[in-house]
């Protein structure tokens, strides 16, 4: 069987049994911009949050990018923050910390 390569896909895993098959364009960097534009918020006052690789774009595309301490490497490695992991309610801390 012969198979068709596509220049346009990206695959990201974020657990043993996951894989995600999406555009190059389809990203949740260019969501938060999106999302940011349609609200009329500057994109530099935008947040996010992320542990695993398909949260790269989005936390490179937020004004504020923010890692679990649960994340993985790379993740931590672009982020500004690292706040508490998942079980320690970490997202909460980063909007207490940047928001509030």
């Amino acid at each position: 069987m012969e198979f068709q390569k596509f220049s346009d896909i990206v695959l990201t895993s974020t657990a043993k049994n996951n894989i995600e098959i999406n555009n190059t364009k389809a990203n949740k960097g260019q969501a938060i911009w999106a999302l940011a534009d349609y609200l009329g918020v500057p994109r530099e006052n935008t947040i996010s949050f992320g542990d695993a690789l398909n949260d790269m774009a989005m936390i490179k595309a937020a004004g504020t990018g923010v890692a679990m301490a649960n994340a993985c490497e790379e993740i931590k490695a672009v982020a500004d923050f690292i706040t508490l992991s998942n079980d320690e309610d970490g997202v909460a801390y980063g909007i207490k910390k940047f928001c509030l």
